[in-house]
């Protein structure tokens, strides 16, 4: 049997299958997707990993086009279906069904990433056609956002492409490799997706140091080897950055380094085994296999619904509770994601502030050291006080925004991961807020003798905190201005030379706008984790409602079911009828399989 003909068999079931009209509409779906992708005759190479791993760079250096959008949250990035295309297209598909064509540009594609103004739900995937020699002979690649519990978009990766794939590019972090969370999406989705032929590709190989690059790749296959039921996985050790680099300069030399020609030769293995291939054929067959012997649980559960006593319901009930309780320990995990997305803005805001606190250092040194009027009171009253203030301000204004945004976001992954536990509607989770970013502006006003006052740096100082106190949060943050800097200050300022005057005053200057930015720093991360802890406890309330409202459904069902059983007769004849046509249509799917083997 060649695959034109096994494929024409499993066409055949296919159509069997559907005559049965199986009661259950996740394998019915199943079953539909299947017979898609059989008559697309498509190879589906998936490339996951978590957020910040680099997999829309290797893409981009795969295709040899920096044509995919990088550089975006985990929270809103969309799904990118590569395939080959004569011409070069984009084709945006909605969660609707409806399809639109858009200009083939990396500035359309940015569109859709982080921060643009669209819905990530209404999205199913964006489709880009590329006239590019990867995509040859039915290969198709599919690029996916970071992976996260209680993210939608990663329950979309779960249910809609991993299933499907025939291989997978799993890509991790060289300087960090094989964490807890990759563990159990590896074990809990792609494992049991049944996908054998993965691909692990740990990036950031720039980041090691060469005499560490062997006992790194050693350590990293031997964790994944325990995770993965001792299968030997070899693992590639590639700069994703450098690749695309040497690839779009044509320079051999810095792909060579970047670990490339290595990862090609696996891809190019990978399309020698392509549609047309038994493996293909097998992959096919194996799906088909999962989603029959999936209607067999269900048909089997459903029977054990409709013969239950009076003693069996009792038994249904107690099956009922372990349920309950395993939502009860979801809350855990709930507390446990909030904690990694609160550490993940703290990092966000301590990265920004750090390097907002070095630039308005630099820019008030050369400002001082650059001083050379006699005025040198006319310079600290307006040029210093101006700078200082228009700087909190800009960063305030450019950041607000963006931080408010992420606890939206926050906001309504919390709410979404609820809905999709409990299979219900959830409002958003913002009970309340602690206290508003941006507080009105005042003027900023300081008072300077001559360069001998001590009173003009005290202005200086006190002046540019107030500046951040007012715009971050009012009168709360006072305490946080230090007047003990005074006397010190003013002993600089009494020197007679203005440039000993500068050399000793800048220390003391940076000293002070140090701690104003870290007490600032401090009191944002205080009103950043009050906000999300608001969240989470709204969110942990609510779950606890939800599980109260399932425990009632659930009482109430086990009710129905015993006034129904008087009914369930000929519905258990018809479940068993139902089995036993499965299980010769399984037969009938090995079968295949074992023939394609055999012709091998």
């Amino acid at each position: 049997m060649n695959y034109t003909e096994a494929c024409k068999q499993i066409d055949e079931l296919l159509n069997a299958i559907e005559a049965i009209e199986l009661p259950y509409s996740q394998i019915s779906s199943g079953i539909g997707v299947l017979r898609q992708d059989l008559r697309a005759n498509m190879y589906s190479v998936v490339v996951l990993g978590e957020f910040k791993r680099g997999k829309s760079t290797l893409l981009n250096a795969l295709i040899g086009n920096q044509l995919l959008p990088v550089d975006v949250t985990p929270t809103t990035a969309a799904i990118h279906v590569l395939r080959y295309s004569e011409t070069p297209l984009v084709r945006i598909h909605y969660a609707d069904g409806t399809i639109q064509d858009r200009s083939y540009s990396t500035a359309v594609l940015e569109e859709y990433v982080a921060g643009a103004d669209f819905s990530p739900e209404s999205l199913q995937y964006i489709e880009v056609g590329i006239p590019s020699p990867l995509l040859q002979h039915g290969m198709v690649y599919i690029d996916t956002p970071g992976v996260d519990d209680l993210n939608q978009q990663r329950m979309d990766v779960t249910y809609r492409f991993v299933p499907r794939a025939d291989a997978i590019i799993f890509l991790l972090d060289a300087t960090a490799p094989v964490r807890r969370s990759e563990q159990e999406f590896l074990v809990s989705t792609v494992l049991a997706s049944g996908v054998e032929r993965i691909l692990f590709v740990a990036n950031f190989a720039d980041m090691v140091d060469d005499d560490e690059k062997e006992e790194l790749l050693g350590q990293t296959e031997r964790r994944l080897a325990a995770v993965l039921g001792n299968q030997q996985y070899p693992v590639i050790l590639l700069s994703a950055r450098q690749a695309l680099q040497g690839v779009l300069e044509d320079d051999t030399a810095v792909i060579e380094v970047s670990g490339f020609p290595s990862l090609l030769a696996r891809l190019r293995d990978i399309q020698c085994h392509g549609p047309a291939s038994q493996e293909k054929v097998s992959r096919y067959s194996g799906r088909l296999l999962r989603l029959l012997r999936d209607a067999l649980r269900e048909s089997e559960m459903q029977e054990m619904v409709l013969v239950s006593s009076d003693e069996a319901i009792g038994t249904q009930l107690a099956l009922l509770r372990e349920e309950l309780q395993r939502r009860e320990a979801r809350k855990a995990a709930i507390s446990q994601w909030v904690h990694d997305r609160d550490q993940e803005i703290i990092a966000i805001v301590r990265k920004s502030l750090n390097y907002f606190a070095a630039e308005m250092q630099d820019d008030v040194d050369e400002l001082v050291k650059g001083f050379k009027g006699t005025d040198f009171k006319e310079f600290v009253e307006d040029r210093i006080p101006t700078l200082v203030k228009r700087r909190l301000k800009g960063w305030l204004e450019s950041h607000t925004a963006p931080l408010v945004s992420l606890l939206s976001q926050l906001d309504r992954q919390l709410a979404s991961g609820l809905a999709r536990e409990f299979q219900t509607q959830v409002g958003s989770l913002a009970l309340r807020r602690v206290s508003p970013y941006v507080a009105p502006t005042t003027e900023l006003s300081l008072t300077a003798d001559d360069v001998s006052n001590s009173t003009m740096v005290a202005g200086l100082i006190t002046g540019g905190a107030a500046a951040a106190i007012l715009v971050l949060g009012g009168p709360v943050l006072l305490p946080l201005v230090s007047m003990a800097g005074f006397p010190l200050l003013q002993k600089i300022l009494l020197e007679n030379n203005l440039s000993a005057a500068k050399a000793k005053l800048l220390p003391k200057l940076h000293a002070l706008l140090h701690d104003v930015l870290e007490r600032f720093t401090t009191e944002m991360i205080k009103v950043i984790e009050a906000e999300i802890s608001a969240l989470q406890q709204g969110a942990e309330a609510r779950y606890e409602a939800l599980l109260e409202d399932f425990r009632l459904r659930m009482a109430s069902e086990q009710q129905r079911r015993a006034i129904e059983r008087q009914d369930t007769g000929m519905q258990i004849n018809a479940l068993r009828a139902m089995r036993e046509r499965i299980k010769q249509l399984i037969c009938e799917v090995e079968q295949i399989t074992h023939t394609m083997k055999e012709a091998v």
